[in-house]
């Protein structure tokens, strides 16, 4: 099999073209950069189009980090987190309490294991 990848610069965007076969396999378009400007307040506007495309919408959370003198920028999830007062949980604990009959069934039986 013939596999290549061909790359043309149009503008501020890449065209690749991968082959296969002789054919033309998949043809994206890719954005290359993006020059920002940092305000005084050490923000920055994320361009329309990246945010589109990585599903960045206003309120979502982003990661940040920094990779050999390079930022690198990428969605966040954001999971919910509860937090019980010391009430609740001793009020579960003691629903889950296992009776002693309860206690001795389970022993016996993970003895006979």
């Amino acid at each position: 099999m013939n596999f290549g990848m061909q790359g043309l610069a149009v503008g501020e965007y890449r065209l690749l073209a991968y082959y296969l076969n002789n054919g033309i396999s998949v043809l994206r378009r890719i954005k290359m950069r993006e020059t920002l400007i940092v305000s005084n307040r050490g923000q920055i506007t994320l361009p329309a189009d990246m945010r589109k495309q990585l599903g960045i919408a206003p309120g979502s959370a982003v990661i940040i980090e920094t990779r050999n003198g390079e930022l690198a920028l990428k969605p966040a999830a954001v999971l919910e987190i509860e937090r019980y007062t010391d009430e609740q949980i001793a009020q579960w604990d003691s629903e889950d309490k296992l009776t002693a009959a309860e206690r001795k069934r389970i022993l016996a039986r993970l003895q006979k294991t």
